[in-house]
């Protein structure tokens, strides 16, 4: 059996590509497997307070005994943004340790995909707050964003 030049770099070309689909599929696979790591998959809203998970890994959490009153006296310690923003967001206060003071933090529900139910999540997160923590002033239209006027009486 004689091979010809012309059946060899058939040969070749075959394998080389093959070895780049390869290597493009790894790369593919490298890319997502970054990107789903401290990817949150899902978020819960519990006695303690809202936690991302990533699996069964937490990634961020805000607890309830973490929140803060509002070092300016005589304002609420949970608050909306200002309405000049597209859509407000929901602020509370926390400790920041390099500042040595509470500070305000917008509560975020930092995911990639669509939530269905993240204005029942923040619902239930300020559920929380009036329940665990009744010493923390909440704004009424924080109130009357999320139908909770019944619960603050």
């Amino acid at each position: 059996m004689v091979i010809n030049a012309k059946e060899i770099s058939v040969g070749i070309k075959i394998v080389l590509i093959v070895l780049f689909m390869a290597i493009l599929s790894f790369c593919v696979w490298m890319l997502f497997q970054k990107n789903s790591k401290n990817t949150t998959i899902h978020i819960i809203v519990d006695e303690k307070g809202i936690h991302h998970y990533c699996n069964r890994d937490i990634l961020y959490f805000i607890t309830y005994a973490e929140l803060h009153s509002n070092p300016e006296s005589g304002k609420y310690d949970v608050l909306l943004t200002e309405y000049d923003e597209s859509a407000p967001s929901l602020c509370i206060h926390l400790f920041e340790p390099a500042l040595k003071k509470a500070t305000r933090k917008t509560v975020n529900l930092n995911i990639d995909t669509v939530i269905t139910n993240g204005n029942l999540l923040l619902k239930n997160f300020v559920k929380g707050i009036l329940i665990f923590r009744p010493d923390l002033k909440i704004a009424p239209n924080v109130l009357d964003l999320y139908h909770l006027e019944e619960f603050n009486k």
